[in-house]
């Protein structure tokens, strides 16, 4: 992946359900993953770590690990993520990344009635070759945090799903993807090896590893929307504004 500059998509889900939920965008159906799978299959896409991402651009020993490689990433670590996802993930013999924030595991938010995994739950995909890495504890924005809280946030966070899982968690996501320099520095200086906010980069190039892209999946994407996606890394939207943007500048017009 180093070397030759291999695009490797960072997929981001957060709810799979049998039905989806129509107030939710962020919560898809299983029929609609299943479908966006079965395509990532049959276009030849292998799942990969962070870490294995990690271990290609900044390691020693830099390499293609797969020919297609793809990180399909979970936020939040609802219950679904094992009911739902899990099963359909196995099916075409894909794995996955899910960011979790330790002290919910086993609990229901009381205020929408989300159920999250329970440690039981997150050692069985653990064993199946998932990960579980951090998103802090209490999903609140970072850069909002006090540095003495954030520090908190971020060691306790590493350091429960350490303890409990028996191995090393070195990647963290930002809740609502909110960071800014200053939280970069301090998520390094917690130990951790990189962490996903911010822009896409499918040309191959992961120039910051505080800073690791990843292509949001809604509800409302069609498949079309989802090869697009999958290709471009962003929506139709802010990929045509993008285009846009560019050709603004070489023109000069402001």
């Amino acid at each position: 992946m180093g070397k030759n500059r291999i695009q490797v998509p960072i997929l981001l889900y957060h709810r799979i359900l049998a039905v989806d939920d129509p107030r939710d965008p962020y919560c898809i159906s299983v029929a609609q993953f299943e479908q966006q799978l079965q395509l990532l299959s049959a276009l030849g896409y292998s799942t990969i770590t962070l870490s294995e991402l990690a271990a290609a651009q900044w390691g020693e020993q830099k390499g293609d690990a797969v020919e297609k490689p793809l990180i399909i990433t979970f936020d939040d670590g609802s219950k679904d993520n094992r009911t739902v996802a899990y099963p359909a993930l196995q099916k075409y013999g894909f794995q996955a990344t899910i960011f979790m924030l330790p002290e919910m595991a086993g609990q229901t938010d009381a205020q929408t009635g989300i159920e999250y995994l329970s440690w039981d739950d997150i050692f069985l995909m653990r064993d199946a070759g998932f990960s579980f890495q951090s998103h802090g504890l209490t999903h609140s924005a970072m850069v909002a945090m006090s540095d003495e809280v954030l520090r908190h946030e971020l060691r306790q966070s590493k350091n429960m799903l350490e303890e409990k899982l028996d191995q090393d968690v070195g990647f963290m996501a930002y809740p609502f993807g909110l960071f800014d320099q200053h939280v970069q520095r301090l998520v390094e200086e917690a130990g951790y090896t990189g962490a996903c906010g911010g822009t896409p980069q499918l040309d191959g190039s992961f120039p910051d590893p505080f800073a690791l892209g990843r292509t949001e999946i809604f509800k409302n994407d069609s498949m079309a929307h989802f090869r697009f996606k999958l290709r471009q890394g962003h929506s139709y939207y802010y990929y045509y504004k993008k285009r846009l943007g560019g050709l603004l500048r070489k023109t000069g017009v402001r």
